[in-house]
C-alpha cells in the first residue's frame, strides 16, 4: 500500500489540543458537566476589535468594549433566568448573574464552543460581553458557559439565517428508525493495532436487500454518524440510498489514536493499519464481495484530513469523499482524478481550516475532480459540519436521477 509522504510533525501539545476540541465540539458542544477545562483548547481570552472599524467590518469575531449604559440595559433584560443575550446588527450581547463564589476561571464565566470568551465584570455579581462579527446576523451558534453545573439555562442557540440548519437535539436512531432507516452500533475486532472498536451503520432503506445504486461511506466519525444521518434525513436530503459506516474512536486514549490514525506522519504504523482496515477488511464485512454504485470517503476536522487522504491514496477504490474541515493532510499528490466527486467545506469562524478547504478545493478541482463547496457562518462544529454534509448528499442525490 503506497501512503502520502509524511507530513513534518506538529507539536504533540497542539494536536491534542486540536483533537480535544473536536471532539468536544462533535458533542454538540455538550461535555459532562465537570470535565477540566485544560483538557479544552481554550484561548486566554477572544481577541479585542480594533479601534477603527476595517472597511470590510469585522472579518472574524472580536470582543468590543460596553458602555455603562449599554451595561445597565443589559442588566435589566436578565429577569429571572440571570442570563439573557441577543444579536443586534453584527453584535451578540451576553449578560449573565454569577456571584463570585460559583465563577470557574478567576477571570470570570467562559463561553463556548464557536465563539470562546470570557464574561466581563459588569456590576456586582453581573458579567457582560459584545462579540462583534460581520457575518453576526446570519450565524448559528451554540454556546454555553464552559465548566458552570448547575446553569444549563444559560444557553446562546441562534439561528441567523434560513439558508443554514442547525443540527436536530435527542437520541437520532428512533428518528431514523421511524423514518425507514435502521442503525446499529456493534463491538467488532479491528485488528491487533486498532483493538476492538464500536461500529455504527446506518443503512437507508433501498439499500438493506442490495447494495446496487447505493452508495455507501466510510468514515472515521463513528460517534456522529447516526446524527448526520438524522439531520440530513430530516431537512429533505434523502438518506435512503445510502449507508453511512462509521468506525468510533478507540476507547483507551481517543484523541492520541485518533491523531496517530488519521493524520499521515504522526505514527505511520498505526496509519496504515488504520487505513488498510477501512479500505480492505471493513468493506469486505459490510459489502460482501458486492459493488455498490459508489464509494465515499467522509470526516470532519482530522477525520476530513483522513477522507481526503484516503481517497487520492486509493482512486480505485474511493469515488469521491465528503471533507468537512479538514485539518493538516499530506501534500496534495498529483495524479488526476477525473470522475471523481468531492465535497468540500468549512465554517467562516474557522480560519485556518476555512483555507484549507478552500485550497483543497482548488488542487482537486484543477487535477479534474468534480468539487462542489459549502460554507457556512459558524465555527469548528457540527453547526458546520451538518450543513456541509447535507448539501454533500443533496448534490449526490441531484446526480442520481
Amino acid at each position: 500500500m503506497t501512503l502520502p509522504p509524511p507530513l513534518p510533525a506538529p507539536s504533540a501539545r497542539f494536536l491534542k489540543a486540536l483533537a480535544a476540541c473536536c471532539l468536544s465540539l462533535a458533542a454538540l458542544c455538550s461535555a459532562p458537566p465537570g470535565a477540566q477545562a485544560e483538557e479544552r483548547f481554550i484561548p486566554d481570552d477572544l481577541r479585542a476589535c480594533a479601534p477603527q472599524l476595517p472597511a470590510d467590518g469585522y472579518a472574524m469575531p472580536c470582543k468590543a468594549p460596553l458602555s455603562s449604559a449599554e451595561r445597565a440595559a443589559l442588566a435589566g433584560r436578565l429577569g429571572e433566568r440571570g442570563f439573557a443575550y441577543s444579536v443586534e446588527g453584527d453584535s451578540l450581547l451576553l449578560v449573565l448573574k454569577m456571584a463570585a463564589s460559583a465563577l470557574p476561571y478567576p477571570r470570570g464565566p467562559y463561553i463556548c464552543c464557536e465563539i470562546q470568551a470570557y464574561l466581563d465584570p459588569a456590576g456586582t455579581d453581573l458579567h457582560a460581553a459584545r462579540i462583534r462579527w460581520n457575518r453576526m446576523p446570519e450565524a448559528l451558534l451554540d454556546l454555553h458557559l464552559l465548566d458552570v453545573q448547575d446553569r444549563p439555562d444559560a444557553i446562546v442557540r441562534h439561528r441567523g439565517s434560513p439558508a443554514f440548519v442547525m443540527p436536530a437535539a435527542g437520541p437520532a436512531q428512533q428518528a431514523l428508525a421511524a423514518a425507514g432507516i435502521a442503525v446499529v452500533t456493534e463491538t467488532i475486532d479491528a485488528g491487533p493495532v486498532l483493538g476492538r472498536r464500536k461500529l455504527t451503520v446506518a443503512t437507508g432503506a433501498r439499500c438493506t436487500a442490495t447494495l446496487d445504486g447505493c452508495t455507501v461511506v466510510y468514515m472515521p466519525d463513528g460517534g456522529s454518524t447516526a446524527s448526520l444521518v438524522r439531520n440530513a434525513q430530516d431537512n429533505g436530503a434523502d438518506m435512503h440510498g445510502f449507508v453511512v459506516v462509521g468506525l468510533h474512536n478507540a476507547e483507551t486514549d481517543p484523541i492520541g489514536s485518533r491523531i496517530g490514525e488519521l493524520l499521515a506522519g504522526q505514527e505511520p504504523a498505526r496509519h496504515q493499519a488504520y487505513l488498510r482496515f477501512m479500505v480492505e477488511q471493513l468493506p469486505a464485512r459490510i459489502e460482501g464481495g458486492a459493488r455498490p454504485r459508489r464509494r465515499l470517503a467522509a470526516g470532519y476536522s482530522n477525520g476530513g484530513a483522513w477522507a481526503f487522504e484516503a481517497m487520492q491514496a486509493h482512486p480505485g477504490w474511493f469515488d469521491g469523499a465528503i471533507v468537512m474541515s479538514p485539518a493538516m493532510t499530506a501534500p496534495p499528490q498529483t495524479q488526476r482524478l477525473d470522475g471523481h466527486r468531492v465535497f468540500i467545506g468549512a465554517g467562516y469562524m474557522e480560519p485556518r481550516f476555512h483555507a484549507k478547504a478552500v485550497a483543497l478545493a482548488a488542487d482537486l478541482r484543477a487535477r479534474g475532480a468534480e468539487v462542489g463547496e459549502r460554507y457556512v457562518p459558524s465555527g469548528h462544529s457540527m453547526n458546520t459540519w451538518v450543513n456541509v454534509w447535507n448539501a454533500a448528499i443533496t448534490a449526490l442525490n441531484a446526480q442520481a436521477r
